[in-house]
């Protein structure tokens, strides 16, 4: 089993007074307090985590570049998380400001803008990635030398992909596998089918992320990982714990003792890449 440093590509941290609106009813308001990076630390102190990438979380909803300000507050002071992706709405008349308002913190890498959509569920719209007001704010990406985090379902991945593929100069990490809506055994197939399509565009990162959410018990992730490494190869994949939330699902150690199983089979070389390696590089930490 992997023993070395490990970068934990997407965590969270919050003070509640910050004005997160999901938060206090999300699982029943079971993470409605704050959580730092001192509660992250003690966390994590059972793995080699030696870098951390804070993903956005929706605090200060009406000023996004105030979250990224928090969060290099608490980079500054604790030494991480040592990368920061924050919110923009990339359909806003505004969204070229928003970014040089991010761009001012050192620690700040790139945009997530939450496109996960199934009927009611999830973002306000379905059409994000095709409409052509998103789509100029996306490729104001490039000329900031920012990355788009994707957190989208499994069902949107063929949309994605023509987007992937209309912007090959912007790289996509996409989060938490691809995001299986399904994720029985007899989902498999079916999943890794539409995520060969995105594997199959260079600009394109595969996070293994969210087992504690996007399986909630009910299925085995083992498979999904081992698919997922085979499809994208050890050279574009990176970890994240997704924690807190995961935990209302699994450990932070159950996380990443089911990702290192994942790896057992592959040199410590590529074990090293998909933990640590990769994400350093992407990154830049």
């Amino acid at each position: 089993m992997y023993r070395g440093q490990i970068i934990d590509t997407h965590m969270h941290l919050w003070d509640v007074s910050n004005g997160y609106e999901w938060l206090p009813d999300f699982a029943n308001g079971a993470l409605n307090k704050n959580f730092l990076m001192p509660d992250y630390l003690s966390m994590a102190e059972r793995q080699c985590v030696s870098g951390t990438v804070h993903i956005e979380c929706g605090g200060f909803p009406g000023n996004p570049a105030r979250e990224t300000e928090w969060v290099q507050r608490q980079a500054d002071r604790y030494g991480g998380p040592q990368a920061i992706i924050g919110f923009a709405k990339l359909d806003s008349p505004d969204l070229e400001q928003t970014l040089k308002d991010h761009c001012q913190y050192p620690n700040f890498r790139g945009i997530r803008m939450p496109l996960n959509k199934i009927g009611s569920f999830g973002a306000d719209r379905d059409d994000y990635m095709s409409d052509k007001a998103w789509r100029k704010g996306y490729s104001l990406l490039s000329k900031y030398r920012l990355h788009f985090e994707m957190q989208i379902y499994d069902t949107q991945i063929p949309e994605a992909a023509i987007l992937a593929k209309t912007y090959p100069d912007i790289p996509i990490v996409l989060q938490h596998l691809g995001w299986p809506v399904e994720t029985g055994p007899g989902y498999l197939k079916e999943w890794a089918k539409r995520l060969e399509a995105l594997a199959a565009q260079p600009n394109v990162l595969l996070k293994l992320s969210c087992l504690g959410w996007v399986f909630q018990k009910k299925g085995d992730p083992l498979p999904y990982l081992q698919e997922a490494l085979r499809l994208f190869g050890p050279g574009r994949c990176i970890v994240g714990s997704n924690c807190p939330p995961d935990e209302i699902f699994i450990s932070f150690d159950e996380i990443f003792r089911l990702l290192k199983t994942a790896l057992a089979s592959y040199t410590s070389n590529e074990q090293q890449q998909v933990f640590y390696g990769n994400a350093k590089k992407f990154y830049r930490i």
